[in-house]
């Protein structure tokens, strides 16, 4: 029985490859984040450090990012939807078709998510700089906590894609889009399939080291072909996860029916 286990995870680590590495769709997603980066970091970056005083041309370009970033949104949710109601690859027209089914829903979820992420930072740098007054005062604790904030944000960004790697197949293979809901599921998923979960240890974590290790002044390339990789890993962590979470609800509902 461990053996037919094994052969089926085995199985499952092998197609959510396969089936991540040959859609089309997913190579589409990984283009427009591509083009996201050049853009913010040809473009973007340089007008906003520019001291010539026209904002023109940065706005211009800003929103273009941003446009570009509600279609990434768009097509990374036709994405990952399509790999939560198929079983092969994902095609560029199916991203596109399935898209328009939960793109508002995603899009505010996103929101919900950021808004609760920079309440979290605001109540430690209030937490950390309460009892100052004046704002030299304010500046010198800002200045004492940072090495502590960059530890703890240096540890989040190892720590939460992995305990959070359920969290977003799990919310398109249910298309429920309530944020606690379904972060609680997907931690208990992971908790409970822990000892499987070596494979997507790797997928998820190595791309981050990887970019922790990398220079500074790596050139743009590096950074670019290192983005890829780490994109066509994660893209294999979520569909194995939604195979994963679409077994499981084909077992539960053979046990109920029988």
């Amino acid at each position: 029985m461990n053996q037919n286990a094994g052969q089926g995870e085995n199985e499952l680590h092998i197609r959510a490859a396969v089936r991540a590495v040959l859609s089309p769709g997913v190579w589409l997603v990984i283009a427009v984040r591509v083009l996201i980066v050049v853009l913010w970091s040809n473009l973007v970056m340089p007008a906003a450090m520019s001291t010539s005083g026209d904002a023109g041309p940065a706005s211009s370009v800003a929103l273009l990012v941003a446009l570009l970033l509600f279609a990434y949104a768009y097509l990374f949710g036709g994405a990952l939807r399509s790999f939560a109601v198929g079983d092969g690859t994902v095609s560029v027209p199916e991203v596109l078709r399935r898209g328009k089914e939960v793109f508002s829903q995603f899009v505010w979820l996103c929101i919900k998510a950021v808004l609760a992420v920079l309440l979290v930072v605001v109540f430690f740098l209030s937490a950390f700089a309460s009892g100052a007054s004046g704002e030299v005062e304010i500046q010198a604790r800002l200045e004492e906590i940072a090495p502590t904030m960059n530890l703890i944000g240096s540890a989040a960004l190892f720590v939460i894609p992995f305990v959070l790697v359920y969290w977003l197949p799990l919310v398109f293979v249910t298309r429920d889009f309530r944020m606690l809901p379904t972060i609680k599921a997907a931690v208990t998923t992971l908790w409970r399939r822990l000892w499987k979960s070596g494979y997507l240890a790797i997928l998820v974590l190595f791309p981050v080291v990887l970019f922790w290790l990398l220079p500074h002044d790596a050139p743009l390339l590096a950074v670019l072909v290192l983005g890829v990789i780490g994109d066509l890993m994660r893209w294999t962590a979520r569909v194995y996860c939604a195979q994963v979470l679409v077994q499981d609800r084909g077992v539960m509902a053979r046990t109920t029916s029988g």
